[in-house]
């Protein structure tokens, strides 16, 4: 995915949980809120990890720069955003607060987006011989975001290759959109494509999706309809060039 303009969770979520060799107790770890926007002058937003299991848990927090809306694991390392504390031991059935805070304070032109990655680190004294350790990942997006700043998101059909279409979510504003319960529908309200999952497209990016053309066959005046974090979306997508 490449820049526009360049020519381009529940989380506790929606965790990865990563299958690791050696052995020991399945992590246990809820965060909230499952994202986070944060102020540009430098004041916090916080978090609070809770540990659910009645094991202890060693953990830590890192923050990365997020730039590709369809990437969310394609992240570089940033010392703009802090996020803290950064490694703790979590008692069994403790919570934590964990402060973010952007460390560069300006006068932003748009939204900046990171990820905040926690994790369990695996212990040898949680160890269950002959068993397997299961460490909890989870990765928040956080926004830093100027007053004022909105997304405007622009769609449209592209073709992709001979047996599909893509549709473009072109985000030209300066904040992200978030969406979830995406369908396109054809004239008839019959869908041609639906994706249940949350889906973001940052500011000054696009997101796209693949639709094969035999769901399109007779399709004609194809509208886009989601929720998202700016209310309900329903919006008619034409062909590029049409």
């Amino acid at each position: 995915m490449t820049r526009a303009g360049l020519g381009r969770g529940r989380l506790a979520l929606a965790a990865l949980v990563l299958l690791l060799p050696a052995a020991g107790h399945a992590g246990a770890l809820s965060i909230l809120p499952s994202r986070l926007s944060v102020q540009p002058d430098g004041r916090p937003g916080t978090l609070r990890l809770e540990n659910l299991s009645d094991q202890p848990s060693l953990v830590q927090v890192e923050a990365f720069a997020w730039s590709d809306s369809d990437q969310p694991d394609a992240l570089t390392a940033t010392k703009d955003l802090i996020a803290l504390p950064a490694v703790f031991a979590l008692p069994g059935g403790a919570e934590q607060i964990i402060r973010v805070a952007f460390r560069r304070p300006a006068t932003l032109a748009q939204e900046t987006s990171y990820r905040v990655i926690i994790t369990e680190v695996p212990q040898e004294a949680n160890r269950v011989p002959g068993g397997v350790n299961l460490a909890v990942r989870m990765s928040l997006p956080v926004f830093v975001t100027p007053p004022g700043a909105a997304p405007s998101t622009a769609w449209r059909l592209e073709r992709d290759g001979s047996s599909g279409v893509r549709l473009v979510a072109q985000n030209g504003g300066t904040a992200h959109v978030r969406m979830t319960d995406l369908v396109v529908v054809d004239d008839a309200g019959r869908p041609v494509f639906e994706r249940k999952q949350p889906a973001y497209v940052l500011a000054g990016e696009e997101q796209s999706w693949r639709i094969a053309l035999d769901r399109l066959k007779g399709a004609r005046n194809l509208r886009v309809r989601a929720e998202s974090n700016v209310g309900a979306l329903d919006v008619a997508v034409a062909a590029a060039g049409s």
